[in-house]
């Protein structure tokens, strides 16, 4: 496996990609494009979490996605749409690079976990609206599938989890017309890509009714989805192995499985 870091910025260093890339021919002499991850590890819009970074990285590189990590804007840098636009851009590299990177173009899912699942489900509502997502303009960035784990999706009050919509916020007002236009429920458009989520209905950071409302606005949309609630499992499980959390949680660790097995029928049903 190689390792490639590509920086966003030529004179900053907090917006990257880390590329997990597997050889173009492996030992079953595999020597086809591959299907390619995008993830947005989650942390509240204050950090990146390692958690969900190299770990879900390693598992789905091991079955045979060439994987990307986000390290996406922060902090009092992290108002919208800014992370959503380094989520685009890293679009347009992972399919501007594509035969370099050995990836199928088609086969491009972005994964969220928290606030990175609202990065996630952001760019996946947003990709085709360049009064948002600028990118948009210059290049596919909507991806193929998109992978939301725990996330962060609305600004409800009451619902929303209140220190990422603060960020998400920066200094524009606490308004309820912002706060509806924040809620990605209001959202979905016609060109909504596939989506699986899965979520603890016990999580105590984020409301399981995040995932419930925007699977609700899915459904009546006519979009695609999967949704898996979990009876229990505390916020920011990862992979739910004692890689990530203090002890094994073997009954939502299947949303791995649950998900590649989603993603492979995505990719069979394109025929491509």
């Amino acid at each position: 496996m190689k390792l490639e870091t590509i920086y966003r910025y030529p004179d900053r260093t907090d917006i990257f990609l880390t590329a997990y890339l597997l050889g173009p021919v492996d030992r079953c002499g595999f020597s086809g494009a591959r299907p390619a991850l995008l993830i947005c590890p989650g942390g509240g819009f204050a950090e990146c979490s390692n958690r969900e970074e190299e770990p879900i990285a390693m598992h789905f590189a091991a079955q045979g996605y060439q994987v990307f990590v986000l390290q996406y804007s922060l902090g009092d840098r992290a108002a919208f749409p800014a992370p959503v636009c380094d989520a685009a851009w890293a679009m347009q590299v992972i399919r501007r690079e594509a035969k370099r990177f050995c990836v199928d173009p088609h086969k491009v899912a972005v994964m969220g976990f928290s606030a990175g699942g609202y990065v996630a489900a952001a760019l996946s509502v947003f990709a085709k609206d360049p009064s948002v997502c600028p990118e948009a303009a210059v290049g596919d960035v909507r991806p193929d599938a998109a992978v939301l784990c725990y996330p962060v999706l609305t600004a409800r009050h009451g619902l929303a989890h209140e220190g990422s919509i603060r960020l998400l916020l920066g200094e524009t007002a606490d308004t309820p017309q912002r706060c509806a236009f924040l809620s990605l429920e209001n959202h979905i458009p016609p060109s909504m890509p596939p989506v699986f989520l899965w979520h603890t209905a016990d999580d105590k950071s984020v409301d399981v009714q995040n995932s419930l409302l925007f699977a609700s606005a899915l459904a009546q949309s006519g979009a695609r989805f999967d949704l898996h609630v979990f009876e229990t499992g505390h916020h920011g499980l990862a992979d739910c192995s004692l890689r990530t959390c203090d002890k094994p949680h073997p009954y939502p660790a299947h949303w791995l499985t649950l998900a590649q097995e989603w993603l492979g029928q995505q990719w069979a049903s394109r025929g491509c």
